[in-house]
């Protein structure tokens, strides 16, 4: 969906008078208006709120998703995740249960790391999303996945 203000595609937003309204262009409209609860992200410039995301804590003076990537880049940098073609996933502890909620169906990958060379296969993947262009630099791909099935691939929209 396209928003009506700003032209940009969008995942969510508001009905208006005049269409579809995306989130981002709605929360800077409250901060234009003075709401004292809104601020704008240190790090995009985005306008957002804490009390748009109640039961998660932002990062002070970000928006919720360059705190949702700031908080990425410190488990990248311990190992816990994974960047493959600039898409983040989380590899999840290999559970046995029949029915178990498992990433991606419980779909069996092959994954090697760029650094050591070493793979691992999982049943357990998890994709935490598209990296935005703004921490390409701080995630660059560390993986790559290794199959002879099917082209692996992401729905993203950017």
């Amino acid at each position: 969906m396209i928003c009506t203000r700003c032209k940009k595609e969008t995942h969510n937003g508001t009905h208006m008078e005049e269409g579809l309204v995306c989130y981002r262009c709605v929360n800077r409209e409250k901060y234009d208006e003075g709401r004292e609860d809104f601020f704008l992200c240190g790090i995009c410039g985005e306008a957002d709120s804490p009390d748009n995301w109640l039961g998660n804590v932002l990062e002070e003076d970000l928006c919720f998703s360059c705190s949702f990537w700031v908080r990425h880049i410190y488990e990248y940098r311990n190992g816990k995740k994974v960047v493959i073609d600039g898409n983040m996933y989380s590899v999840g502890v290999e559970v046995r249960e029949r029915f178990a909620f498992k990433g991606f169906g419980g779909r069996q990958f092959e994954i090697q790391m760029k650094d050591s060379g070493k793979s691992f296969i999982t049943s357990n993947l998890w994709h935490n999303g598209q990296v935005p262009d703004r921490f390409r630099e701080k995630l660059p791909d560390n993986a790559v996945f290794i199959t002879d099935n099917e082209v692996i691939s992401v729905s993203t929209n950017r």
